[in-house]
C-alpha cells in the first residue's frame, strides 16, 4: 500500500494504491461497445470484467448485466444470432427460482434453462438463446475461456 505523508494536515494516509507484484491484478470492468450476434444487448450497457485488454495474460474473457423485468413482447430484440466460439463458453443466470426462462439451441437440441441455471457451450457448437420469460430483473454473467470470444 502507497503511504504519503500529507503536509498540510500533518499525518500519513493509504493511497489505496498497491505497489507490489500483483498490482495490476486489480482493476475496474469497462462497458462492453461490441457484441456481435447479440443485437440489443448493448442497451443494458453489459460490463466486460476481464479481457486481454484489461489483463493481458487473461486467457478468460467476462462480462456481465442486469435483465430487468420485461413484457414477452419486449424480449426478441435480445435474441442471439446463430454462432460458434473457439473456446468454451459458460452463461450463468443469476435470480430467483422462476424469475427468467431461456430457449438455447445447441447444434439441433433445443434445451430449456431457467433461473438460476448454468449452461455450458463446448467450444465448436453453433448455438444461439433467447428469452422467454423475465417476470423480475436477473443478472447475466458469461464467460468464454482461453480469452477468445470471436465467431469462427
Amino acid at each position: 500500500m502507497l503511504v504519503v505523508n500529507h503536509k498540510y494536515l500533518g499525518r500519513s494516509f493509504e493511497l489505496g494504491i498497491w505497489l507490489g507484484k500483483y498490482s495490476k491484478n486489480v482493476f475496474r470492468p469497462k462497458l462492453e461497445t461490441e457484441l456481435p450476434g447479440h443485437p440489443g444487448l448493448l442497451k443494458l450497457k453489459p460490463l466486460i470484467f476481464v479481457d486481454e485488454t484489461l489483463y493481458r495474460e487473461s486467457k478468460l474473457w467476462v462480462h456481465m448485466y442486469v435483465m430487468p423485468k420485461m413484457k414477452k413482447q419486449d424480449l426478441p430484440q435480445f435474441k442471439a444470432e446463430w454462432q460458434v466460439h473457439d473456446a468454451d463458453e459458460i452463461h450463468m443466470t443469476f435470480g430467483r427460482e422462476g424469475a427468467a426462462k431461456a430457449r438455447w439451441v445447441l447444434d439441433d437440441e433445443e434445451l430449456i434453462a431457467g433461473s438460476p441455471s448454468t449452461t455450458y457451450v463446448p467450444a465448436g457448437v453453433r448455438h444461439y438463446n433467447e428469452w422467454l420469460e423475465i417476470s423480475e430483473p436477473i443478472t447475466v454473467a458469461v464467460a468464454i475461456l482461453k480469452g477468445q470470444r470471436r465467431m469462427i
